[in-house]
């Protein structure tokens, strides 16, 4: 089964985790499981003309709704230099 390691996860984010699994009798990581398992099933959209929006889109979405606060990164588009192996 694959595992998945999530870094910088703030304090008061992992608290609000921890509660809101207390809340539902699960551990954090079997909430977290539920929540990435929820966000992952397909959906019918029922108006074409509805934004579609992607996996890690919505599942930023949700831990900002609970105060999970995630960082924002902007990709380095540098291009890279090629290895050489002499």
């Amino acid at each position: 089964m694959p595992a998945m390691t999530v870094r910088n996860i703030s304090d008061a984010g992992h608290a609000a985790l921890k509660r809101r699994a207390k809340l539902h009798g699960k551990s954090a990581e079997a909430e977290v499981r539920a929540m990435v398992d929820a966000l992952a099933e397909p959906q019918q959209l029922a108006d074409s003309k509805q934004e579609v929006v992607g996996f890690g889109t919505k599942l930023h979405q949700i831990f900002r709704k609970h105060g999970v606060t995630l960082p924002e990164y902007v990709r380095d588009k540098t291009p890279l230099e090629p290895a050489i192996f002499e």
